[in-house]
């Protein structure tokens, strides 16, 4: 069994002003820089094979400090980059305004982006059978990814990011979700 350990990138400027960064040139907060040296820390005696990122400078400066405590190259990868969402860059976004299934912005569907998440992960736990992955990424990626292995159930026909956090409650807030999940 692998395990999977899922961290979204640390705060941005960009979440400061409430707007949407999909794939730009966010950068980490003095905020966000402290929480990645926090992930180095609580994984301080954590065994850890390899760090996976999106290529995004956010998700690489996040996993830095991680990837050099373990002496680990972090390996970009673009199965894990944010939603391409170009109508809705830099603008202030709420999710209740879209639904994933009319992608928001202009860009990629929801289903688009679920199955290059799944396809990465697939590739992931075949090439690290019984070790420990961090992949690092962000809120649309990292959900898609805690589903690949929950199986929330999401109909990416019917909800937008709020309906779905609404109607399912034990679901974690991803717009809170500044942290790390781990899953086996």
């Amino acid at each position: 069994m692998t395990k999977v350990i899922f961290v979204r990138h640390g705060r941005t400027n960009y979440n400061e002003e409430g707007k949407y960064d999909g794939i730009g040139n966010a950068q980490l907060t003095q905020v966000g820089k402290s929480q990645a040296n926090e992930i180095a820390e609580i994984f301080k005696s954590e065994k850890i094979h390899a760090i996976y990122a999106s290529p995004l400078q956010r998700c690489i400066d996040t996993i830095t400090p991680l990837a050099l405590s373990k002496n680990l190259e972090i390996i970009s990868d673009n199965a894990f980059i944010e939603i391409q969402s170009p109508g809705i860059q830099d603008k202030v976004f709420s999710c209740k305004e879209y639904k994933w299934e009319n992608w928001y912005g202009g860009g990629e569907k929801i289903i688009e982006v679920d199955e290059r998440v799944r396809s990465g992960l697939e590739k992931i736990i075949k090439n690290h059978d019984w070790e420990t992955v961090v992949i690092c990424a962000h809120w649309d990626t990292t959900f898609m990814g805690r589903n690949f292995f929950h199986n929330y159930d999401y109909d990416t026909e019917k909800y937008s990011c709020d309906l779905f956090l609404e109607n399912n409650p034990e679901k974690y807030d991803i717009h809170a979700m500044y942290g790390i999940e781990e899953t086996k």
